[in-house]
């Protein structure tokens, strides 16, 4: 498997997740606490775009000696 399949698998299993888990946990919320729903999904909104940031700079930096990111040969 290569990077790309287990970036799809990451995102596969994040979705699938996010679609199975968000319902019952904000109906839950909901019952409880209706006035915290908004702003609960407000910060996790916050702290997921804050994760997508910080993965790009995870990324492989440009190689210094010819300033572009290193390639797979066409196979």
């Amino acid at each position: 498997m290569g990077p790309k399949a287990d970036a799809r698998s990451l995102y596969a299993g994040a979705s699938v997740s996010g679609r199975v888990l968000a319902p019952p946990l904000g109906g839950a919320l909901y019952s409880t606490a209706p006035a915290l729903l908004w702003p609960a999904c407000a910060v996790l909104a916050g702290a997921a775009g804050l994760a997508v940031l910080a993965a790009g700079r995870l990324r492989t930096r440009p190689s210094p000696e010819t300033g572009s990111l290193p390639r797979a040969l066409a196979g």
